[in-house]
């Protein structure tokens, strides 16, 4: 049986940097297994889905996400991560070169990264380097088993057992789950929902529009956690993230732009009208290229360079704004002539009335039987003017 209820979108082979900086000699090798799941847990890995069986094989970039359910995963060097309910989790695994000099060693690191949420951790036996980070805070880990937090706000740090490295602000000790109210109030975790949501409506229409509008929600993923990471006090993950951040724009833009195609399609517009913008979103779809061609450039055969961050910055930054302005054209001249279904945002939804309650016949009450009179004796006069004359008479008290 297949262990997973994979969605076979052909969108899905548009996205030659689905996960970005997965242009190593390593990307597509499995660095991890799912060891266990239990209850809601949902992985992007190339396509989104939710795990139905364990034995699911992790790769360099991929993301786990829990609602009510937690997983276990096994590293192929005996390092294992339990993952906490109403958690985002992201994998990461390469060879990277380190120092600033003509010669810059290399080494194998594998970065953990809790975007929301909580895990658990211990180091395996190999000698590669083990970073745990938050979108405020990293620590390198060496023989040890602790537990990473982030709840929006704070960076959540215990360690159980050997050293860490710790890099930003931390807030030390042990500390509960953060729990469901916490991960929906994070972006990235939200996207995930949605795009997971979305996929699922295109596995079910199977419309050109769906597909095009499922791969929009796959990069803001990618978008909105590289956005969280930016203001790391790691320079190169923040550096990298920026990167990232960029590459994703360009492909959300062409993304919006191929929605606006489809949307033409489906409005029956005239043929030149969609030809037009075809081409258009042609030309967003070739920025979106160059983008993931200039982040690709950070990697020297196969190894991750953080010295070549700043130029890839530059350079995806200025293909995203092409492909923003392409998008943009796109987009204006299919809501011209088809547009959009308007659409009450969420947080503004407005409840559905309640058909009005029938009011109740009132209760009939039985009569309360009347007490009988309580005959009080009349006092005696002759006692009580007595009575009276030894309290007037008696001195005050």
């Amino acid at each position: 049986m297949n262990p997973i209820s994979r969605i076979p979108f052909m969108f899905l082979a548009l996205l030659p940097m689905a996960f970005l900086f997965a242009s190593h000699a390593d990307a597509s090798k499995p660095i991890a297994l799912v060891f266990s799941a239990q209850g809601e847990v949902i992985v992007q890995s190339g396509e989104i889905f939710m795990i139905t069986e364990p034995a699911l094989q992790l790769k360099d970039g991929d993301r786990i996400q829990t609602k009510q359910g937690r997983a276990t995963i096994h590293f192929e060097d005996g390092a294992v991560m339990k993952i906490s309910p109403f958690s985002h989790i992201t994998i990461r695994q390469r060879e990277e070169k380190n120092g600033f000099w003509i010669f810059k060693p290399k080494r194998t690191v594998r970065r953990i990264t809790c975007v929301v949420g909580k895990l658990w951790f211990k180091t395996g036996v190999s000698k590669r380097r083990n970073y745990l980070q938050t979108p405020t805070a990293a620590c390198g880990v060496r023989g040890s088993a602790l537990e990473v937090g982030y709840n929006n706000v704070e960076s959540l740090l215990n360690v159980i057992t050997g050293a860490v490295d710790k890099m930003g602000v931390w807030k030390e000790g042990a500390f509960t789950e953060p729990g469901e109210a916490v991960a929906l109030k994070n972006r990235v975790y939200r996207a995930l929902l949605k795009a997971y949501e979305m996929a699922e409506k295109a596995k079910t229409t199977g419309k050109a529009i769906d597909i095009a509008k499922a791969r929009v929600e796959v990069y803001k993923i990618i978008k909105e956690a590289a956005i969280a990471l930016r203001e790391n006090p790691d320079a190169t993950i923040a550096r990298e993230a920026q990167v990232v951040a960029n590459v994703a724009a360009a492909n959300i833009a062409a993304g919006e732009a191929e929605v606006a195609v489809q949307r033409l399609v489906e409005a029956e517009a005239p043929a030149p009208v969609i030809q037009n913008v075809q081409a258009i979103a042609n030309n967003a779809q070739a920025q979106a290229a160059f983008a993931n061609e200039a982040a690709n450039a950070v990697y020297e055969e196969g190894v991750f360079d953080p010295g070549r961050l700043d130029e890839a910055a530059e350079a995806t930054e200025k293909a995203a704004e092409s492909a923003q302005s392409f998008a943009e054209e796109a987009t204006a001249i299919a809501e011209e002539i088809a547009p959009p279904e308007a659409v009450v945002p969420e947080e503004e939804a407005l409840p559905e009335e309640a058909p009005p309650e029938k009011e109740a016949p009132p209760e009939e009450v039985a009569p309360e039987e009347e007490a009988p009179p309580v005959e009080v004796p009349l006092p005696d006069t002759e006692t009580t003017e007595q009575e009276r004359y030894q309290e007037e008479a008696s001195p005050s008290q």
